[in-house]
């Protein structure tokens, strides 16, 4: 295995820079927003200057190459280094600068990596913080973890890097570097940071090494790297969404048509069908404990058990019933206005399947090794093999699975497991056109079924395309970040990679795609699911629409399915197909967020309250609302409204329909809540409440007692 290193060099286009190469061992490019100072000797970086924030960064970059020799063009201002055996073009813009490799494999061996922009050695203690997309939405990563000597590597496409993007508040200035890449063949990448004390204490380094398989004697062209200098994560991303073409993948609206408004409504619901006790026939007669809409999602409900018998979903398991059954169970679902979506897992298969029992040879299905073995996995005490996208036989028993589920049992949708959480890998199936083309060929199979509303496991940039949702966020397996409460954040994604405390969710992937998918937390994983107030935070703040667990099921927080069914058509589901328009940090633990004319402002402050225009919100709470005043909501203490509140949290909503005030407490104490009313009405009319109860005025608010007992009260004018 070889690994090339390359120096960093930028294809520029300005109207107005300096290219000075008049210092005997340095290359200056100036323009009005940056500087960047190359080795005339071997083209690595030694210096970028921001100049909007009159900052010189100290990154250097490790060369591998020797001499270059340099070509200046001024018409385009285009910057091209030469090699033995490679050549680095760099064009400049006024606030960035884009960079390509073009290499010849002259080695001997083929080529499985190549270094470009080759490591970026950076000061540690400089970093205040790193933007990573780590797990949806991103995380900001402070400090403390470079200080820590701490490394982190991911590969996209894959749950870890879902974008090929990393950027820097370094050193007073600000960078960030991505590929450029809209209609190609994805580019595998190993992205991160490493800690280089052995090499040089106090330093780290950032690598962005392409995946690749250049034969000896062959070429290979990189995407387009650009740098971008002096602004912050929203800028960049939006650069990122365009110039990647994102931004012209069909919107949410145009996936779901005139559907949206209620699949937006709807809250996941998870049956683990075995957890339930109950035949799919005897389920289909308990669908009236679930408020509608709802999107139903059955689990394990093929044969023999979860993690086993993939790719044989159907017919379910005999003791749930038939297949018949389960499309009896559907239509009863639809007939009261809820959804369903069955759990699949078209990349892993039980080699114990009756499909993998019906081949001789695994060889037919599986992704194969170098060596021609099939990939194995292991699941707790199952064991399989990854199935190949390119083999024909995967694509026909898959072909045939997608029939099923539009035919025999038709669904609304189908929750593909895995396709957006595996990271590339290198598939040599005989069928696969070329070892590196595994991620492309999920994303094609994704294309040809698009038409089926499909989910998957996590996400990542280009699947925002096919898929409908991605469900999966850093709290897989926690209920908070928050680093003080380590009874819920030493599990975290978070805390596993970067170190408690060292790290916070950040909305890369709101700014990215939010418009084209739905967020929701993973489909199986239960904290999220069953949760309290720091879910519902996360889910406001970030986007994220509800889930719950089949309320029967008895798990710690009983008043969840309630708050999540409350909360989602009312206040979450404004946020769907909808990117994140505003992002303030009002504090250290305070944040406001808006998509549309939705505001939502978060405490993230688990210890303490925060108030705002006369309302408490709770710790670890929010609030949020319209700005036509149609709906307001969110998690309080001690005060609503400028009045006071009985002891203990409230979830509280109130939502303003044409001559109709609805209030809803889905849990909590009864309260006293006092509603401002709007100023049109003639009070001297009086009001009516319904259900009848005690109503006190106080100039323009009424005031009543509300109960998380009673549904919903609704007062109107007489």
């Amino acid at each position: 295995m070889r690994r090339l290193l390359f120096c960093l060099l930028p294809i520029v286009s300005l109207r107005s820079q300096e290219f000075d190469a008049s210092q005997p061992d340095r290359l200056r490019i100036s323009t009005s927003s940056y500087e960047l100072v190359l080795s005339k000797a071997t083209g690595g970086i030694v210096g970028i200057t921001d100049k909007s924030a009159h900052a010189a960064m100290p990154i250097t970059s490790r060369s591998a190459l020797g001499n270059a020799a340099y070509e200046w063009n001024q018409a385009k201002s285009l910057l091209r280094l030469v090699y033995p055996s490679a050549v680095v073009t760099i064009v400049f813009s006024p606030h960035s600068f884009d960079t390509q490799l073009t290499v010849e494999n002259h080695t001997g061996a083929t080529l499985e990596s190549v270094a470009f922009p080759s490591d970026l050695v950076l000061q540690s203690a400089s970093i205040r913080a790193a933007y990573i997309p780590y797990f949806l939405p991103g995380a900001r990563v402070k400090t403390g973890f470079f200080t820590g000597h701490h490394s982190l590597v991911a590969v996209y496409p894959g749950t870890r890097a879902f974008i090929d993007y990393l950027a820097l508040d370094y050193a007073g200035g600000r960078i960030a570097w991505y590929s450029v890449n809209p209609t190609g063949k994805i580019a595998p990448v190993q992205l991160g940071f490493r800690d280089d004390e052995k090499n040089q204490p106090g330093t780290c380094y950032a690598l962005h090494n392409f995946q690749t398989w250049i034969r000896d004697g062959t070429a290979f062209s990189t995407p387009v790297v650009r740098f971008q200098i002096g602004e912050d994560p929203a800028a960049t991303i939006a650069d990122y969404r365009q110039a990647n073409g994102i931004d012209k993948y069909p919107s949410l609206q145009e996936k779901l048509g005139d559907r949206m408004s209620t699949i937006a409504a709807a809250p996941l619901v998870k049956m683990g069908m075995r957890d339930m006790h109950r035949t799919l026939a005897e389920s289909a007669t308990y669908l009236g404990i679930i408020r509608a809409p709802a999107i139903l999602h059955p689990v394990s409900y093929w044969p023999v058990g979860f993690d086993r018998d993939y790719p044989d979903f159907l017919p379910p398991d005999p003791t749930l019933g038939t297949t018949a059954d389960f499309r009896t169970f559907v239509e009863a679902a639809h007939a009261r206005g809820l959804m369903v979506m069955p759990y699949t897992n078209p990349t892993w298969w039980d080699d114990q399947s009756p499909t993998a029992k019906s081949v001789p040879d695994l060889s037919v299905f599986a992704v194969l090794t170098a060596d021609g073995k099939p990939l194995i996995e292991h699941y707790g005490p199952n064991q399989g093999f990854v199935a190949s996208p390119s083999a024909p036989a995967v694509q026909q028993r898959l072909a045939a699975l997608m029939k099923q589920w539009r035919d025999d049992v038709p669904v609304d949708f189908v929750l593909q497991d895995q396709i957006g959480s595996r990271s590339w890998l290198r598939d040599f199936n005989p069928a696969a056109p070329d070892p590196q083309c595994y991620s492309d060929a999920w994303f094609e199979f994704t294309r040809k079924y698009a038409g089926q509303r499909l989910m998957t496991e996590d996400g990542w940039d280009r699947i925002a395309a096919t898929e409908t949702g991605f469900t999966g966020s850093l709290l897989t397996g926690t209920t908070a970040w928050n680093p003080q409460e380590v009874r819920w954040g030493e599990h975290s994604r978070g805390n596993a990679a970067f170190g408690a405390g060292n790290w916070e969710p950040y909305p890369l992937g709101d700014w990215l795609f939010h418009d084209k998918v739905l967020f929701y937390h993973h489909d199986l994983s239960h904290p999220p699911m069953d949760a309290g107030p720091e879910v519902l935070t996360w889910n406001a703040a970030f986007g994220v629409m509800a889930g719950y667990l089949w309320p029967e099921l008895h798990l710690p927080y009983p008043d969840w399915p309630a708050i999540a069914a409350a909360f989602q058509p009312a206040i979450l589901s404004r946020s769907a197909g909808k990117l994140l328009e505003e992002y303030r940090e009002i504090s250290d633990s305070v944040s406001a967020f808006r998509y549309g004319d939705l505001i939502v402002i978060a405490n993230w402050n688990a210890g303490a309250p925060y108030i705002v225009q006369g309302y408490k919100v709770a710790p670890s709470g929010f609030i949020a609302r319209t700005g036509d005043g149609s709906v307001m909501g969110g998690i309080f203490v001690d005060q609503f409204n400028g009045s006071e509140l009985s002891a203990g949290l409230h979830y509280l909503l109130i939502e303003r329909s044409g001559q109709t005030i609805t209030i809803r407490q889905p849990s909590g104490a009864d309260t006293p809540v006092a509603v401002t009313l709007p100023a049109e009405w003639d009070l001297s009319k009086g009001v009516n409440i319904s259900p009848p109860g005690p109503l006190l005025f106080d100039g323009n608010r009424a005031i009543i007692t509300v109960s998380s007992k009673v549904d919903r009260y609704q007062i109107k004018p007489n």
